[in-house]
């Protein structure tokens, strides 16, 4: 088995990040505080700033730290599950708040027909439900089309 390749972005790879998380969700996240790495079909991870004393070209890792989510084209991110729960506590943008009904819906994999006011059409936005934050899904004409894993379903 191939070990996938994983590569520490630099200080200016690290802050187009950040910019992309400000211009699709008006949240300043400061990734400055994290090693911030970049998989295979860009996927980001971010871990603690020791794991730059590892040598992570010798260890035979699938990935290290947190996924935070997948770089999208024209500067967009899908966000995890968990990178939804770091960023959507301040998200200004991009966010829906569901009813419990809608939660229900959600939850249990389908999709919504809901048409939200602060969002981008075509773009990730994050769910929430009351003060929990669901994760992220994809907005279209038709509604919220439901990203949720299977794994996470209800």
């Amino acid at each position: 088995m191939q070990a996938k390749i994983l590569t520490i972005l630099a200080s200016k790879e690290r802050k187009k990040i950040e910019k992309i998380i400000k211009k699709n969700y008006e949240v300043d996240f400061d990734l400055s505080n994290y090693s911030v790495l970049i998989g295979p079909e860009d996927k980001i991870w971010i871990a603690s700033r020791e794991i730059l004393n590892a040598d992570i070209e010798k260890l035979d890792v699938n990935s290290i730290g947190m996924n935070l989510g997948k770089l999208k084209k024209n500067e967009k991110i899908r966000l995890t599950i968990e990178g939804s729960q770091l960023i959507g506590k301040e998200a200004k943008k991009n966010f829906v708040e569901l009813n419990e009904d809608e939660t229900k819906k959600f939850m249990s994999g389908s999709s919504l027909q809901i048409a939200p006011s602060n969002c981008d059409m075509h773009n990730f936005v994050i769910i929430k439900s009351g003060k929990n934050i669901l994760g992220s899904s994809l907005l279209t004409e038709k509604g919220i089309k439901n990203l949720l894993p299977i794994s996470r379903r209800v």
